[in-house]
């Protein structure tokens, strides 16, 4: 910035237009994002985004309105819990029946299970409300 100019006289030159519409098209659904999170786009003069609390606070409250995507993502976690809930009941079958001696990397993922049936009943409980 030129020494004396406003900052209001200066504006950002709008490369939107050297973008793809791909690029665009992210850009666009970026910016929805942040507003939704309750983010402001940082600025030049602005010091740090600025974060609603009200709208932190209602994300984390005992909300039992969830939107479709909040549903979609903890059904995601679900499925994702079963899948390794499934690989370690049989890394223990295969360890019983002696066909396999566990290393270091698969007694950690046996340790882990209780941690993840905890989890799962926590997101299916979270489900069914």
């Amino acid at each position: 910035m030129a020494p004396g100019l406003a900052p209001q006289a200066v504006q950002k030159p709008d490369h939107t237009e050297n973008m793809s519409k791909a690029a665009k098209k992210n850009a666009k659904r970026k910016e929805k994002k942040k507003q939704q999170d309750g983010v402001q786009p940082a600025t030049e003069n602005s010091g740090p985004a600025v974060v609603n609390i009200a709208q932190q606070f209602a994300k984390t409250s005992l909300n039992t309105n969830k939107a479709a995507g909040d549903k979609q993502d903890t059904l995601r976690k679900v499925r994702q819990l079963r899948k390794k809930l499934k690989q370690i009941e049989d890394l223990e079958r295969r360890v019983a029946s002696g066909e396999l001696q566990p290393d270091g990397d698969q007694k950690e993922k046996m340790s882990k299970k209780a941690g993840i049936v905890k989890e799962m009943e926590l997101l299916q409980a979270d489900l069914d409300e």
